[in-house]
């Protein structure tokens, strides 16, 4: 399948990221991975009401000295969080000339622009939506699913700010794929026939513009079902969230301050005038990209400050004693990625510390991750066929469960005992899931990361009878999908049939009469207290649990990955409950390694139907009752936006979209009437058409044109509707008609 990067107009590949938003202009980039096409995009709307220049590329960038307080970049940084975040604090320390106020809803930063306050998903979204726009006239086909590319160490936070984005942008997100995992693709897909059972390790060192991350990725052949595939895993990670060639511009551009201030010794501060900063941080990028091919350079700014011209001499070496302190297993390669990597001394250090082995450049330092997402995007997409390449993603952020667990102790006393649990543990593998069943049958229930679950009290009351069934537990399972995101895939409860031996057992037992565990049941207590292990992977084991009758333990059990061949289920037939209670729904039990093929829906208050379809066979009852709950997704410690701030960012960018709409049409509009006027100014001289007319028809076409051009350059504004513009082109038309049909039939009878 050919894959492309989408140009810019410019038919460059790369443009810096910027977005600016001005009164009613705006000015667009950025880079995102889309179904098959990645575009870097640099947009720049005029201030006005109905008509937009749009300027990409190095045109629009002009925009950045001119305007400084209104140009926004580094947005990810930002996304999802507080206020007083360390990286918030450093983003205001570098940029002070924006300004950011706290949203009143979830304690993140918002960008508050005239009228109307915009959060950093909203801004996102815009991006979005103007390169998807872009890549559509490029492909000229429609494009709506997306894959996207981010930092590995974005936490379940950032991750969900970005599905909050896509939302907002209307696109359907396939999956969100770390860079490293993307380059470290990029690279197997045209080696496969490299790739044997034998492992091969490669070290992707990636230094981009805020950030720098180091990923081993192990590349192997595994036996499938169809065969022996190529799978790439992840192995380890290292990462720096604030080394890049962000901080070493920003060094640059302060040692470019100093210079100035030596040399020219100015009556004010510098540092105080947003425009001339601006114009610095712009000289001092372009510097620091010289000085990676050149041994020095000269900066030069006309009119910089106090009307002065700045020219001063860099050399290689003052750049290197900037970023000095920046630069402080088998591995078989060691693979250069990122823009950053370019600048000599980042090489001399890196070739240092791996001593004999030699730097791998032949990875596309600015398209490798957007290759590879866009490899991954084709692969996940329903309309594309590629061949399979096995992906495992690495959890670095570890996922535990806490919850209260009723303790008898010796003395018969019942005790409440906080206990923690790993799910998914530190550097597991990721798609993956696990299942858990809680012991608790009271209506509340713990809630898991804020999920709530509903239903409980009433499964009990309507399927628990005490002679004929036991109540197991609640099931809940934890899902990390694609994207890294964990998720709740289902929530139900577990109530078993009694068997007759039981029964019988039980009924002629001590511990009915006198409320006493006996040494079997003390061993399965055990057991349900040692049943959680660290969850090192996503298989588990099995385990038997007892009934809950006299013991009212809230413990936890690891489900395993096994079907049970043997249950049956059934189908309620009963009234809906109300949203509390949430709707129940009886099914057999799926196993937790079942393959998953995508995301799971990220939707809140959503009702849980991931279930099988159930058809009961006639005759039998079923051994166990599974009733799914309804679960509901709360985060908060986590700043996300609500289902009302996404409902106004549409709202917001619908605005947009609407007036670019119209300021298209409006152009067209005046093109297409300036145009034909033009034409027939011309052809109304010719003399054919002399011919074939009166002179009264003529000075009737030239009045027309002499008042329609006047209405172009005095009367028409910002004002005049497209309406107008249609009009006047209309009546033109009417009167060339029968002119233009009589030169027509002249020239059919001269032709027969």
């Amino acid at each position: 399948m050919p894959m492309e990067i989408v140009l810019n107009k410019e038919s460059q590949r790369k443009t810096p990221s910027v977005l600016s938003i001005r009164n009613n202009e705006r000015y667009l980039f950025v880079r995102f991975c889309k179904m098959g096409f990645v575009m870097k995009m640099y947009v720049y709307y005029e201030n006005v009401p109905y008509a937009s220049l749009k300027l990409f590329g190095d045109a629009a960038q002009a925009i950045v000295s001119r305007y400084p307080a209104s140009v926004y970049g580094h947005l990810l940084d930002l996304v999802a969080k507080h206020a007083d975040h360390p990286s918030v604090v450093l983003f205001r320390e570098r940029f002070p000339q924006l300004r950011m106020e706290k949203h009143e809803n979830t304690s993140t930063i918002v960008f508050p622009i005239g009228d109307t306050v915009y959060s950093i998903e909203t801004l996102l979204a815009m991006i979005l939506t103007n390169v998807r726009e872009f890549t559509e006239a490029y492909a000229e086909m429609a494009i709506r699913d997306v894959v996207i590319s981010i930092p590995i160490f974005f936490t379940h936070a950032e991750r969900l700010a970005i599905e909050k984005a896509t939302e907002i942008a209307k696109l359907n997100l396939l999956q969100l794929i770390n860079d490293g995992t993307a380059a470290g693709l990029n690279y197997g897909m045209f080696r496969r026939k490299e790739i044997t059972e034998k492992q091969q390790r490669l070290l992707i060192y990636d230094m981009g513009s805020a950030k720098t991350v180091a990923t081993i990725v192990e590349y192997k052949l595994v036996k499938t079902k169809y065969g022996k595939e190529p799978k790439m895993s992840v192995l380890g990670v290292g990462f720096d969230r604030r080394l890049g060639g962000l901080e070493m511009t920003m060094r640059l551009r302060d040692h470019l301050v100093k210079k100035f201030i030596e040399n020219y010794n100015p009556q004010k501060d510098i540092t105080t005038n947003e425009r001339a900063m601006a114009k610095l941080f712009k000289e001092a990028e372009r510097l620091k990209q010289v000085l990676s091919a050149n041994l020095d350079h000269f900066a030069q700014i006309e009119s910089l400050h106090e009307e002065i011209d700045m020219r001063v001499q860099v050399t290689r070496e003052e750049f290197n004693r900037l970023i000095d302190d920046l630069l402080t297993r088998l591995i078989d390669q060691v693979v250069l990625m990122g823009a950053g990597t370019r600048v000599p001394k980042v090489q001399e250090e890196l070739q240092r510390f791996i001593k004999g082995k030699e730097l791998g450049r032949f990875l596309n330092t600015d398209e490798a991750i957007a290759m590879g997402a866009l490899y991954q995007a084709a692969h996940l997409s329903k309309g594309f066929k590629v061949k399979p390449f096995i992906v495992e993603e690495l959890i670095i952020f570890p996922v535990q469960v806490s919850f209260i667990s009723k303790q008898k102790q010796e003395n018969g006393d019942i005790v409440d005992k906080p206990i923690t649990r790993h799910v998914f543990q530190f550097k597991s593998k990721y798609p993956t899931n696990k299942k858990y069943i809680f012991r608790e049958f009271d209506s509340l229930l713990p809630q898991l990361s804020r999920i709530s679950v509903f239903g409980v009290a009433k499964a009990l009351e309507n399927e628990l009878k005490p002679d004929e069934t036991e109540f197991v537990g609640v099931k809940i399972g934890f899902l990390v999908d694609l994207s890294g995101v964990l998720r709740i895939e289902k929530a139900e409860a577990v109530i078993k049939r009694k068997t007759i031996t039981k029964t019988i057992t039980g009924f002629f037992s001590k511990k009915a009469e006198e409320g006493e565990p006996t040494d079997s049941e003390d061993r399965k207590d055990n057991e349900i207290g040692e049943a959680v292990d660290d969850a090192e992977s996503s298989q588990s084991t099995d385990k038997k649990l007892p009934g809950t009758d006299g013991k009212p333990l809230n413990d936890v059990v690891e489900e395993g990955d096994k079907k049970d061949g043997n249950e049956k289920e059934k189908k309620l037939d009963g009234k809906k409950e109300d949203e509390a209670q949430g709707d129940m729904k009886l099914e057999s039990e799926g196993g937790i390694g079942d393959k998953m093929e995508g995301n799971v829906s990220t939707e809140q208050n959503k009702e849980n139907t991931t279930s099988e379809p159930f058809t009961k066979e006639k005759g039998k009852t079923p051994e166990v009752v599974r009733v799914v709950l309804k679960t509901k997704e709360e985060y908060p410690t986590v700043p996300l936006l609500t289902k009302d701030d996404v409902s106004a960012a549409k709202k917001i960018l619908e605005q947009f979209e609407k007036r670019e709409r119209n300021a298209r049409e409006r152009a067209v509009a005046v093109n297409e009437l300036e145009s034909y006027t033009f034409d027939v100014s011309q052809f109304i001289e010719e003399e054919e058409y002399i011919k074939h007319s009166t002179e009264t028809e003529r000075k009737l076409l030239q009045e027309e044109i002499k008042r329609i051009r006047i209405w172009l350059e005095d009367d028409v504004t910002m004002e005049t509707n497209v309406a107008e513009f249609t009009k006047n082109h209309v009546a033109l038309k009417t009167l060339v008609k029968p002119l233009k049909r009589r030169v027509d039939e002249a020239k059919v009878g001269l032709s027969l």
